[in-house]
C-alpha cells in the first residue's frame, strides 16, 4: 500500500469512527514520513477528541512548526494548549493565527474563551465582538453575553440576544434561554419567564433552563415551585450509555431493590447530593454507587455496597437514577433537606499522610480556594482575597488545583501551597479536615467543606447558584457555613471587606481562648 492509499484508508476509519484503525495507520505513516503535515494534523484531532490533549499539543505544534506562516495549524495547537491549562501560550498561538488571518472568526472566538479564563474580560469582550462581526453563531452570542453580565452590562447583553433570536431565528432553545438570563439580571422578571418557558418547551431538559428559570421563581416568591422545577429539569438527565429507559427509577419503592446512582453533573453537585444516599439506604435499597473518579475515595465513607467510577462496568442492578432523582423521588422539600453532618470524611490513610503538613500552634489555620469551572462569575484571581492578609494570627493554605494554583499570594503573608500536590478529592478532604477554616468562591470547595462539617466560608456572586438561595447568610444544605453575598456585579470588595471582619473577630475569640 503506498502512502497516498495509506492516508485515504486511514480518513475513511477515521470518518467511520474507527478510531484504533486511523490512529495506527496514521502513526504508520509517520514512521515513514515524520513530517507529513496533513497526517499530523489529523493524528492532533484524533487525540484530542478522544481525551488526549497533551498528546494532541505535540502533533499541533510540529505542524505549527512545518507550517509557520498557516493560522488554522496555530489555532488548532492554541485549543490544545487551552484544554490542559497552558492559557498563555495558547494566547500566544491565538494571536499568531489573527497576525497571519485577522479575519479568522474561529481564532477570535477561542482568544475569547482563554481570555475569559485568565479574567481578562474586556479583551475578552473585544474578541468575541470580533468573531461576531465575522459570523453571527449561537456560541459566541452566548459566550459574548455571558462576558457582558458578568461585567455589568445586562443592557447590552438583551439587545445582543434580541438582535440574534431576530436574525438567526432558532429552531433550538440556547438563544431563547440567553435572552431569558439576560432579562433576568435585568429585573425584568415577567419577560424572563416567558423566554425561560419557550426555551424549556423546545428542551425540556436543558438543565441551565430549568435550575435558572427556578432561580427566577424564587425572585418571584415561589420557592416550593422553584425546588420542583429544579429538580423536575434535574431528573430528566440521561442515564448512563447503554441503559435503557424501563430501568429508570420512578421514585418507588426502593426496598430490596439494587439501584445504580450516576453524578449527572459537575464534582460540587455530585458531593451536595450525597447526603440522599443514607435515607434512600434506610428505605431498604442496595446501592452501587457512579462518580467521578478524583471523588471516589471521599464518597467510599457514605457506605455503598460498592463505589466505582463513571467509566467502569456496574455489577448487575434493579434500576438506575441520577443523584439528582433522589430528593424528590424521597420525597424532601426545601424545608426537609437532611442537614446533618459530616456526611463525608476522608480516608484515614490520606489524614495520615497529611498533618505534618499542618503545623499545630496557636494561628488560626485557614483554606482559601479562589477558582471554579465559571471564570466569569464564580472564580477570581487570588488578589481577590488580598484584605484578608490584614489579619494577623492567621496561617493560609491554598486549596486550589490546577493552573489558577500558580497564582502569586500576598507578600508577607504566611502562606503554604498544599493545592499542587493534591492528587484527588481524598487530599483535599484530609487537609480539610484538619484545618479550623475553609474560604472559598462558589466551587466544589465550599460542598466538600460543608459536606465535611468543617466551618466554610463561601463568596455567593451576585446571582447566585440555585442551592445558596437568595439574601440569606446561612445555608439549608450545610450548618458549618456562613454565606458572604456581593451586593453588586463586578464589586467584591464590600464581602470581601465582611469575610476580613469575621475572620478578625475570630482570631480574637480563638486567642481569649486561649488566653483561659
Amino acid at each position: 500500500m503506498t502512502i497516498q492509499e495509506m492516508c485515504q484508508t486511514a480518513m475513511q476509519h477515521h470518518q467511520a469512527g474507527r478510531l484504533r484503525e486511523a490512529e495506527a495507520l496514521y502513526h504508520q505513516i509517520l514512521s515513514q514520513q515524520p513530517d507529513q503535515p496533513d497526517v499530523l494534523t489529523w493524528l492532533g484531532v484524533l487525540q484530542f477528541s478522544t481525551g488526549r490533549p497533551g498528546e494532541a499539543v505535540a502533533a499541533f505544534r510540529r505542524v505549527a512548526e512545518l507550517r509557520p506562516n498557516h493560522a488554522p495549524a496555530h489555532n488548532n495547537l492554541g485549543v490544545a494548549l487551552n484544554e490542559i491549562g497552558r492559557c498563555d501560550e495558547a494566547i500566544a498561538a491565538y494571536q499568531r493565527a489573527l497576525a497571519l488571518q485577522p479575519d479568522n472568526a474561529d481564532a477570535h472566538y477561542n482568544l475569547g474563551n482563554v481570555l475569559t479564563k485568565r479574567h481578562r474580560h474586556d479583551e475578552a469582550i473585544r474578541a468575541f465582538r470580533k468573531a461576531l462581526s465575522l459570523r453571527l453563531d449561537v456560541d459566541t452570542c452566548t459566550n459574548l453575553g455571558t462576558e457582558l453580565l458578568g461585567t455589568g452590562q445586562a443592557d447590552e447583553a438583551i439587545t445582543l440576544h434580541r438582535q440574534a433570536l431576530a436574525q438567526l431565528r432558532p429552531q433550538g432553545p440556547q438563544l431563547f434561554y440567553n435572552l431569558a438570563f439576560a432579562l433576568e439580571w435585568a429585573g425584568q422578571f415577567d419577560e424572563a419567564q416567558t423566554h425561560y418557558l419557550r426555551a424549556l418547551s423546545l428542551k425540556p431538559d436543558m438543565f441551565p433552563a430549568g435550575v435558572n428559570y427556578a432561580v427566577l421563581l424564587m425572585k418571584m416568591g415561589q420557592p416550593e415551585a422553584a425546588w420542583d422545577i429544579f429538580f423536575q429539569t434535574a431528573e430528566r438527565y440521561p442515564l448512563p450509555a447503554g441503559i435503557p429507559p424501563e430501568k429508570r427509577w420512578d421514585g418507588s419503592d426502593p426496598a430490596g431493590k439494587t439501584i445504580l446512582l450516576h453524578p449527572g453533573g459537575h464534582f460540587g453537585d455530585t458531593l451536595i447530593l450525597a447526603r440522599f444516599l443514607a435515607p434512600l439506604k434506610q428505605k431498604g435499597a442496595k446501592i452501587i454507587l457512579q462518580c467521578q473518579s478524583p471523588l471516589a475515595p471521599v464518597l467510599q465513607s457514605l457506605g455503598a455496597e460498592q463505589t466505582i467510577a463513571v467509566d467502569q462496568t456496574p455489577p448487575p442492578f434493579d434500576a438506575c437514577a441520577s443523584l439528582w432523582a433522589l430528593p424528590r423521588g424521597l420525597g424532601y422539600t426545601l424545608q426537609t433537606i437532611p442537614r446533618d453532618v459530616p456526611y463525608l470524611a476522608a480516608p484515614p490513610q490520606r489524614i495520615e499522610q497529611w498533618k505534618n503538613r499542618i503545623p499545630r500552634d496557636t494561628m488560626v489555620n485557614v483554606g482559601v480556594a479562589w477558582a471554579g469551572s465559571d471564570s466569569t462569575l464564580r472564580s477570581h484571581r487570588l488578589d481577590v482575597f488580598a484584605p484578608l492578609a490584614e489579619v494577623q494570627g492567621v496561617r493560609f493554605f491554598s486549596l486550589q488545583t490546577g493552573p489558577e494554583s500558580s497564582q502569586t499570594p500576598p507578600p508577607n503573608v504566611p502562606w503554604v501551597n498544599l493545592g499542587a500536590d493534591f492528587r484527588d478529592f481524598a487530599d483535599t478532604a484530609a487537609v480539610v479536615q484538619q484545618l479550623d477554616l475553609v474560604i472559598t468562591v462558589d466551587t466544589s470547595m465550599a460542598h466538600l467543606a460543608g459536606g465535611l462539617g468543617k466551618p466554610v466560608w463561601v463568596l455567593i456572586p451576585w446571582r447566585a447558584n440555585f442551592f445558596w438561595l437568595l439574601e440569606r447568610t446561612d445555608s439549608p444544605w450545610y450548618p458549618t457555613a456562613r454565606l458572604f453575598r456581593q451586593k453588586r456585579v463586578g464589586d467584591w470588595s464590600q464581602p470581601v471587606q465582611e469575610m476580613r471582619d469575621a475572620l478578625r473577630e475570630l482570631v480574637a475569640r480563638r486567642q481569649d481562648r486561649d488566653a483561659r
